[in-house]
């Protein structure tokens, strides 16, 4: 009788260990799935608060007194460097692929609508230069990609914008040899507070772009 319950006992706690070494790749492709997916909502999170003290910092900026609606070359760099607090990495000395701009887009009517214009833009140069290219930017859907050269179709209207772009470069801690590196970008879109838009006064110690009115 012992015999017999010390041979089930071996027998169950032989399924037991098979058990657990046929889920235990599976619990931990799981795990992993659910970190590398937190990083990446942590970092999107992130990029999205960039964008907006990018915007925010530089609304604030241009009604300061005796520069109402301007902006000088060094403020606009200045606004360019609030993602630094959120991404300290980035200030590191071989920082990772990123890219932060600052842009001044009008917009005029006609058509039945309004049509959309880069009036300036600025890069930070401490990352990637990433300029919004002089000319029309156009609308897409607001639940697609936002790209240098596009807007969402809803932020088109009588009043000029600020608007700040804030792009990374997102690699997976487990699951990056499957997928690989991910761009990640967000971007914010302030009206001014005063007039109806943003000059920029002259590059400053960012990359420029000046665009003919």
């Amino acid at each position: 009788m012992l015999t017999c319950l010390r041979d089930l006992l071996r027998c169950e706690r032989g399924l037991a260990a098979l058990e657990f070494a046929l889920l235990l790749p599976l619990l931990l492709l799981c795990l992993a799935g659910v970190t590398d997916l937190s990083m990446a909502v942590i970092t999107g999170r992130r990029l999205t608060v960039a964008a907006q003290d990018v915007a925010t910092i530089a609304s604030t900026m241009a009604v300061q007194a005796g520069s109402l609606g301007t902006l000088t070359g060094e403020q606009a760099w200045q606004a360019t460097t609030a993602p630094f607090a959120l991404f300290p990495a980035w200030l590191a000395p071989q920082p990772g692929p990123f890219a932060i701009t600052l842009s001044g887009v009008n917009f005029t009517a006609g058509g039945g609508g309004f049509s959309a214009a880069t009036q300036w833009s600025v890069a930070n140069p401490t990352g990637q230069i990433a300029l919004r290219p002089c000319g029309s930017l156009g609308p897409v859907p607001d639940d697609s990609a936002i790209t240098l050269t596009t807007l969402p179709a809803s932020v088109f209207g009588p009043t000029s914008l600020l608007v700040a772009d804030v792009s990374t470069v997102f690699t997976p801690l487990f699951s990056g040899i499957f997928l690989g590196n991910i761009t990640m970008s967000r971007s914010a879109f302030i009206s001014p507070r005063v007039n109806n838009g943003v000059a920029l006064n002259g590059p400053g110690p960012a990359r420029t772009e000046l665009c003919p009115t």
